[in-house]
């Protein structure tokens, strides 16, 4: 800590400057539109993340020196009855990772985007949507309460969906943000039905005092049951298999989006909440093995289907699945550091692998589909360098830092001892050899001139401009060295950086199960990688052409293609049926059949009729008027005689 402890400058407090610097920069952008002043609400954007990156590095130093944790109470949010819901932050080492990394990508993203959506009118549009989402995360991030998280875990999401939209004129990207935004649904239902529940069981929302308890016997049923819950909501933000179809529909929005999105935030968010609730998680009988199966699964469906994409981003979406299963692995291995190392390494080359994607559609005038392109080594010898790097640190080969990471989970999988750590072990070496071989088809279909497709000559193609190629700079930097840097910080071996980590059981993690893996296993997973750069080498660079595009009518091709068919069933065998309930139950039968004949239609025929029946009894006649006006009124007498 610094000699600032106490003062204005306390380090502890550099989130809350972080977040209403953000904050500052959304405020001031609509007084300045108000006022008709847009010449400097871009620069004002980037100048406040650049703030905002430099407090939280220089505070992520900090802490790592010593760490503590802080609690900020700044007031009742909810005082209703028993029910007490407070306004808290907590200020931890895991926030100040996860500060570092949201503020570091998206300076890297709003610089990019500087040059990147220059041309666009809408651009201040896009960066203001940018820093609301950014500022989702930070109180996501800081949140010391579960209702607090689940504001900032909404917050997310529904800036996700205005990025998505963006071009809101095209009707992929509608119908993509509308995907996304209901599949996040069922997540997020299970989220607040867990808040309820930890609410009902600990008495508190707290994070801390949820953090400390321990359920009783007759409790754990309903305790493990609040775990699944979690598990669910972190499925749907983390793009796990059976919520994941929206990541890969995303793409719809700007590269810049994907970045964002893919990298340090929104798909972080569900491995940010297992870490968080550690110690929840320890104390549940099911969640380390759910969390171990569902990975597994996940990392095998993502790695297999990203080998049969056409369209470039979507090949680094699902791989982005794929490395978010590597996340949930180390935390079924009660691995949370380790969780997060990977967490912290796959922010820095996924980040890099989607901008230099951008600037690889942006030289091909937006076209995103790799049969239409190629060749462009000479003309993109930078973003050809660039992919290399970053796609092979996703690949997980050596000294890259995908490599440092990767390995570490893939160790704490085996170093569990159970079935459910080797099967996830198996997968993941599986996994490796896949990532591998789908990253060498990636740099090969994109730039190499050996691979002809239907791709057509790169013409009129240059590299990325000044600005934008600074940032791809500095993000492939990072993506060479960032594993090596931060390996012992993350390692099991070392004091704990994340604290939550010290409430890790006994029968869940042994340090020298670690020390004590056999070779063979520690160096498999590189072994299968260099494997899968060496088959997909001969495979791409020197197969026949034809290999390249596998016959359509292969039954493998199309199940993996269609992504498992996943898409195809909830379309077919849950969207139409329930389209045809709808309709024809729901709205013909219930909504316009019984609610209307007994509700609104029902009651204005009658008033119809009584309006009717009266016009015709006095049809202007004042001697009849008069007589209904007499009985009307002897009528109300007679009734406040009997109720009196």
């Amino acid at each position: 800590m610094l000699a600032w402890h106490g003062t204005l400058i306390d380090i502890n407090h550099f989130p809350l400057y972080i977040m209403l610097l953000t904050t500052f920069a959304l405020i001031l952008h609509k007084i300045l539109g108000y006022f008709g002043i847009y010449s400097l609400v871009i620069e004002l954007h980037i100048l406040c993340t650049f703030l905002s990156a430099t407090l939280s590095t220089i505070a992520l130093f900090s802490i790592v020196a010593n760490p503590q944790v802080t609690e900020y109470l700044l007031g009742t949010w909810v005082l209703f009855g028993n029910l007490r819901i407070e306004f808290t932050f907590l200020i931890d080492d895991l926030a100040f990772v996860m500060f570092f990394l949201v503020s570091a990508v998206s300076l890297f993203v709003q610089y990019y985007s500087y040059s990147y959506m220059g041309n666009d009118p809408e651009g201040r549009r896009f960066f203001s949507y940018l820093s609301f989402f950014v500022l989702a995360m930070y109180i996501l991030t800081a949140s010391g309460s579960l209702p607090l998280l689940f504001l900032g875990w909404e917050g997310v999401g529904i800036a996700s969906f205005y990025l998505v939209t963006f071009w809101f004129e095209r009707p992929n990207a509608n119908k993509s943000a509308m995907k996304a935004l209901l599949m996040n649904r069922y997540g997020d239902i299970a989220v607040i039905i867990a808040l309820a529940g930890f609410l009902t069981m600990c008495n508190s929302t707290t994070l801390l005092s949820i953090e400390q308890f321990n359920p009783l016997n007759e409790q754990q049923m309903a305790f493990d049951l609040l775990c699944i819950l979690c598990i669910i909501g972190l499925t749907a933000k983390s793009a796990q298999l059976g919520l994941h179809t929206w990541l890969p529909d995303a793409m719809e929005g700007p590269s810049p989006v994907s970045a964002l999105i893919h990298a340090a935030t929104m798909v972080t968010a569900g491995v940010f909440l297992s870490v968080r609730l550690a110690s929840v998680f320890e104390q549940s009988t099911v969640a380390p093995t759910l969390c171990s199966a569902l990975s597994s699964i996940t990392v095998m469906f993502a790695a297999c289907t990203s080998l049969y994409q056409n369209d470039v981003k979507r090949i680094i979406a699902f791989s982005t699945c794929s490395q978010l299963g590597y996340m949930i692995m180390a935390v079924g291995a009660s691995h949370y550091q380790i969780a997060m190392g990977h967490l912290f390494t796959h922010a820095v080359f996924k980040a890099a692998l989607f901008l230099l994607a951008g600037a690889l559609i942006h030289a091909f005038a937006n076209d995103q589909d790799l049969r239409l392109e190629g060749g462009a080594a000479k003309d993109l010898t930078f973003s050809y360098a660039g992919v290399f790097v970053a796609s092979y640190a996703l690949g997980g080969l050596p000294f890259l830092s995908g490599f440092y990471s990767k390995d570490a989970v893939l160790e704490c999988a085996w170093a569990t001892h159970t079935t459910a750590g080797t099967c996830a072990y198996i997968c993941g070496i599986v996994g490796a050899f896949f990532t591998a071989f789908y990253s060498t088809r990636l740099i090969a279909a994109g730039y190499s001139t050996l691979v002809r497709m239907f791709r057509r000559e790169a013409e009129h193609t240059s590299d990325a401009p000044s600005q934008m190629f600074s940032t791809l700079v500095v993000a492939v930097f990072l993506s060479t060295w960032i594993g090596y840097a931060t390996a012992e910080k993350f390692s099991p071996l070392m004091p704990a950086l994340i604290s939550n980590s010290n409430g890790i059981l006994p029968r869940h993690f042994d340090v020298l199960d670690i020390e004590h893996i056999p070779l063979f296993i520690k160096v498999l997973p590189t072994i299968i990688s260099n494997l899968g750069l060496v088959v997909g080498v001969f495979y791409y660079y020197y197969g026949a052409p034809n290999r390249y595009l596998v016959k359509s009518k292969q039954v493998f091709f199309h199940f993996i293609s269609n992504k498992w068919t996943i898409d195809s069933v909830y379309r077919e065998e849950l969207g139409r049926p329930g389209l045809k309930v709808g309709t024809k139950w729901l709205y013909n039968k219930v909504e316009r059949g019984l609610f209307e004949r007994v509700g609104p239609t029902s009651l204005s025929k009658v008033f119809r009729k009584l309006a009717g029946y009266t016009s015709r009894a006095f049809e202007g006649d004042v001697h009849k008027g008069l007589s209904g006006m007499l009985i009307g009124t002897l009528i109300l007498f007679l009734i406040a005689l009997i109720v009196k």
